[in-house]
């Protein structure tokens, strides 16, 4: 499950395919945990992450570049949301 968290999706679906829009969901649920976890500091903590999701997907260079910069909630929100329904991989 590490870098593919919608494994558990694939698995109760018996698909190899994830709709974009679900892996944004899922990725937004786990920022969204640490955020309460953590308090803001989770933005920061959770960027390890991030960079492991976006792993091969088409832009994922560019997309590490602006999580690397922020550390607003509701600026990686945007981003995650933008770059995860966006990519196809």
């Amino acid at each position: 499950a590490i870098g593919a968290p919608w494994i558990f999706y694939q698995l109760s679906n018996m698909s190899d395919e994830v709709d974009s829009d679900v892996k944004a969901k899922i990725v937004l649920a786990h920022l969204d945990a640490m955020v309460e976890f953590y308090g803001e500091y989770g933005v920061v903590k959770f960027r390890k992450h991030l960079h492991t999701y976006a792993k091969k997907a088409t832009g994922a260079k560019e997309f590490r570049e602006k999580v690397n910069k922020t550390s607003s909630y509701k600026d990686i929100r945007e981003i995650v949301q933008e770059f995860f329904k966006a990519s196809t991989n």
